[in-house]
């Protein structure tokens, strides 16, 4: 929800930050109905889900802002862009183990019909995943991709030149297109969810059993997919430095000052609400 807010919205991420609290049962809405006795608890571990999250995680994403700002008023190194990337991946996944607690509770409360509809609707993005990330050609998805990476960047940077779009297709295309191998452990992450949720003794089914599968992402098995998966990260990493070095003084002002004002915006909302 905070990468959606960030990309998406911009300049509004206070206001809809502040809107979490309905936001968020809204798109659980679309996998599974909730009774009244649900909602409640969905109210009250939400509450203290984003009261956690306001107070103990907002100052340090203000703070790893901060120092992003710094470090690109030049050019970043590896070293700098590993750090980033592995705050990032530390701070999803302190997420994730947050959150694991109390979606667990709830999921145990559902009944049959409930879990059908979860799975049915899970079953039917898989459907819509496979449509965009697997049929569709090759040269469309690199199309897409760069066309959304173009986006971000412009985001912080305003208007690119043509080195750098040159840069953002040229990663586009040596890009490893991994939909089937991330299709396929999704699906077998949504297959030990749903033989935990049928159980028939689900009611006192071992709750740990079903933290840790919540709080572990789904990620490519095997040992081509693992390597592709990692080997696209680290040209991720490859790219955003390579544009690094080619980014007017104006860029470098605008990406220093949209970073510093999201680091702003987050420790104002860690002080407030």
């Amino acid at each position: 929800m905070l990468a959606f807010t960030v990309l998406l919205v911009g300049c509004s991420i206070k206001f809809v930050y502040n809107q979490l609290d309905w936001l968020i049962p809204w798109y659980l809405d679309d996998y599974v109905t909730i009774n009244t006795n649900q909602a409640e608890l969905l109210d009250e571990r939400l509450n203290q889900y984003l009261y956690w999250h306001r107070r103990e995680q907002l100052p340090l994403y203000a703070g790893f802002l901060d120092d992003i700002a710094d470090a690109a008023q030049d050019n970043l190194t590896q070293q700098e862009m590993d750090q980033v990337f592995n705050r990032a991946r530390d701070f999803l996944d302190d997420l994730l183990a947050e959150l694991a607690n109390p979606l667990a509770d709830l999921m145990l409360l559902m009944d049959d019909q409930q879990v059908a509809e979860l799975v049915s609707n899970l079953e039917e993005r898989n459907q819509r995943y496979r449509q965009r990330f697997i049929e569709t050609s090759e040269k469309a998805q690199r199309e897409r991709r760069s066309e959304n990476m173009q986006k971000i960047v412009k985001r912080w940077v305003a208007e690119l030149n043509e080195q750098q779009v040159e840069l953002i297709e040229l990663w586009a295309n040596s890009y490893h297109l991994l939909g089937e191998e991330f299709l396929q452990s999704r699906q077998k992450w949504q297959g030990e969810l749903q033989a935990l949720l049928q159980r028939d003794d689900r009611p006192g089914l071992a709750r740990d059993q079903l933290v840790q599968l919540l709080a572990n992402r789904p990620r490519p098995d095997g040992g081509e997919a693992r390597r592709k998966y990692y080997a696209n990260i680290e040209l991720l990493k490859r790219l955003y430095l390579d544009l690094d070095r080619t980014l007017s003084s104006y860029q470098r002002s605008q990406l220093v000052r949209g970073l510093s004002s999201y680091a702003d915006d987050f420790r104002e909302l860690a002080a407030t609400g």
